[in-house]
């Protein structure tokens, strides 16, 4: 019997395995360096503050990192959901500014009322974003830079100078420690963290706003809403950057209309270091990349450098990272 023709089918299939596994194994590096990048730069970082800074050494240094993270993360998760939408968010660090300024009016007449003031701000602040993005076709970042302005000067009106009444049971409860460990923070910090990854990745909502943010026509014929979409991705936003705020009050226990403004640059570089973009990305890379832009601060305090030096090391952190994502990519590809 001729067995000449299943032999090479054999040879052929064999082969083929072999080609794949192959081609597996080299892909597999770059899939893990894709997928956790950041946070072996945020342990490459942490270690080199260890080894030349005193005050790493110590957990008071990891307690105010945690302590600058929290309202950085809130923000954080609804520019995300904006970003991979497909859209922008030009207004969640006023909206954190605003949520200290509302609390510290409010929280005097009433704690409970004041906090609930603060949530329907912010949803009213992102469901005025998402009209106008999806009802008026206004684009993302004309609509959220007018926002921006608007909120800055209600802000203003409302506290034209650092001041005002913070509940004292909900400061002391934002910064509740056991042994020198922020416990409120830290299950703060898991808690949003959770929720936006599972958010993202594991709810239909999350892979609806993926394919929004892929292609919106796409979207559209396989029978997706997107403009409910987008609309929630705005509210959401909103929403998750007033609540930044309303812990933010708690943590300095009093009301600034300006504080929020360097959370709009940090909460961006924290999403785009997270290799987050329109229809790619996710929240669990811009989890690190927080605790990194936080770190950040800390360590140019402790060496009692400008402010302004905040905002170069993070713009510098900013291109070299994404100039390595560029090269992952090329490499995967």
């Amino acid at each position: 019997m001729n067995f000449y023709g299943l032999t090479s089918k054999r040879n052929s299939a064999s082969k083929s395995r072999v080609g794949k596994r192959r081609a597996t194994s080299g892909q597999r590096p770059t899939e893990m360096l894709k997928n956790w990048y950041v946070w072996i730069i945020l342990g490459l970082f942490w270690a080199f503050c260890i080894t030349f800074t005193k005050e790493f050494q110590s957990i008071y240094t990891y307690r105010s990192i945690l302590l600058l993270a929290v309202p950085i993360v809130f923000a954080a998760l609804g520019e995300t959901v904006v970003i991979i939408s497909g859209g922008f968010d030009l207004s969640v660090g006023v909206v954190v500014s605003a949520a200290t300024a509302i609390a510290s009016v409010t929280m005097g007449i009433n704690p409970v009322l004041g906090m609930v003031l603060v949530l329907v701000f912010g949803l009213a602040v992102g469901a005025i974003n998402g009209l106008g993005v999806v009802k008026a076709k206004i684009d993302s970042f004309i609509m959220t830079l007018g926002t921006m302005f608007a909120v800055n000067g209600l802000a203003l009106v409302i506290r034209p100078t650092p001041g005002g009444y913070i509940d004292p049971a909900f400061s002391r409860l934002m910064l509740y420690t056991v042994y020198d460990f922020p416990i409120t923070t830290f299950i703060l910090f898991l808690a949003i963290g959770v929720t936006g990854v599972l958010l993202l990745q594991r709810k239909n909502f999350g892979r609806e706003v993926f394919a929004v943010g892929g292609d919106k026509e796409k979207a559209r014929r396989t029978g997706i809403n997107v403009d409910r979409i987008e609309f929630l991705a705005y509210v959401i936003s909103g929403v998750s950057s007033a609540i930044g705020g309303l812990i933010l009050a708690g943590q300095i226990n009093t009301g600034d209309a300006e504080i929020g403004l360097p959370y709009l640059f940090n909460a961006f570089v924290a999403v785009v270091l997270g290799g987050t973009l329109a229809g790619v990305g996710g929240f669990l890379q811009v989890i690190p990349a927080v605790l990194l832009m936080a770190s950040i601060r800390s360590l140019i305090r402790f060496l009692e450098m400008s402010t302004w030096y905040d905002f170069v090391v993070k713009g510098a952190f900013l291109i070299a990272v994404v100039a390595i994502q560029q090269r992952i990519a090329k490499r995967g590809s």
